[in-house]
């Protein structure tokens, strides 16, 4: 009596556990590919960066450029990123009339 009720709660176990694998795994296999699509479109969005122009002064000591942050969404204003120095930059927003 005591083999059968031990097998019975073992089986339950083993049932719940699977369920648990189960519901896990679809979880990841959904959320895996939600993360990777919009984590690549906030990428290209927000944060890819595009040369436009380099300029070098004269002695080619300093040197400014301009990247694009991002794409411009429904025709609006671009971001633009002057880099000038080691670490310093000025962000602006850009529209054309």
């Amino acid at each position: 009596m005591d083999l059968e009720n031990n097998s019975e709660e073992h089986i339950k176990r083993t049932k719940k556990q699977a369920k648990r694998g189960c519901l896990t795994w679809l979880v990841i296999l959904i959320a895996v590919p939600i993360v990777l699509i919009v984590g690549t479109f906030s990428y290209e969005m927000y944060f890819k960066e595009r040369k436009l122009v380099t300029s070098h002064s004269p002695s080619e000591i300093h040197m400014i450029e301009v990247v694009e942050k991002g794409e411009a969404a429904w025709f609006g204003p671009s971001s633009v990123r002057i880099k000038y120095g080691w670490w310093k930059y000025v962000d602006r927003s850009v529209a054309l009339k």
